[in-house]
């Protein structure tokens, strides 16, 4: 089942130079195509060794999270400020944050569960599920700004980069394709117990609310986008809820939300 997490081979910030104990040398003022490639390559990781386990996962995603802070944090401190005023590394800069932003989300919210003292694989396994759809609808929509952004990355990143950049943002299968499994997993009682909840934080939509594209750039009002929230929550273990969003959201929520909800009603 672990060889379908794209989402967690893409995390997975084990490189040679965390294996060997060295970092590469951080030139501070690096020029901004520097350093957006040496935080592609963080990411970007070639390692495709796949958990042998749950446990396994959840031993390594502690990790992961805090690298992918930590290189995040080193991204955002080597940008000479200057460079932004380029058009083309603007628009490159705001697609890796949004990559980020994603995949911490992802990481924080799993590394929630996985906190939990003696979690059952078929709890973690059932938030597992939730948070890579939702991150793999969210990155889909990430993939679509960067073909409207129309920019040559080849010349910007030079093409292993570029090549890279591109990998991060392609699902080797729909996220909807997962979702009826999913769905069949609410309601048999593999939910995580009440007295160990306090840490565990409702699925919170509302700083995607500018996930928008050229193509999908309307927006649904707050009270539909809450209405669905309740019907998707009704159908969800009580351990597993969405939060009320506090303003319209855009199309790539709407669609994410419609999705699983469909996927509810017909096998939950």
């Amino acid at each position: 089942m672990y060889k379908n997490f794209k989402l967690i081979a893409i995390l997975m910030l084990t490189t040679l130079i965390i294996l060997t104990g060295c970092e590469l040398p951080i030139k501070k003022k690096s020029d901004y195509p520097t350093t957006a490639k040496r935080f592609i390559s963080h990411l970007a990781v070639n390692n495709q060794d796949v958990p042998s386990s749950y446990k396994e996962v959840i031993a390594i995603d502690k990790k992961h999270q805090k690298d992918l802070e930590k290189y995040y944090k080193e991204y955002k401190n080597n940008i000479d400020k200057n460079d932004l005023k380029n058009k083309d590394y603007k628009k490159l800069d705001h697609i890796l944050t949004e990559i980020y932003e994603v995949n911490h989300d992802f990481m924080k919210n799993i590394n929630q569960i996985g906190n939990v003292k003696n979690i059952d694989e078929s709890t973690y396994t059932k938030h597992l599920e939730q948070y890579l759809y939702l991150g793999e609808m969210l990155t889909g929509n990430v993939a679509i700004e960067l073909d409207e952004f129309n920019l040559d990355y080849d010349e910007v990143l030079g093409k292993k980069h570029a090549s890279m950049l591109e990998d991060l943002l392609t699902n080797e299968e729909m996220p909807t394709t997962q979702l009826r499994f999913f769905a069949y997993k609410q309601g048999h009682g593999n939910v995580v117990p009440k007295n160990q909840r306090s840490n565990i934080s409702k699925i919170d939509l509302n700083k995607y609310q500018d996930y928008t594209t050229k193509r999908h750039n309307k927006k649904l009002s707050k009270q539909n986008i809450n209405e669905v929230i309740d019907s998707i929550n009704n159908k969800l273990d009580d351990d597993l809820q969405f939060k009320h969003v506090d303003d319209a959201m855009p199309a790539c929520i709407v669609s994410t939300l419609s999705e699983e909800l469909k996927a509810l009603n017909k096998y939950a």
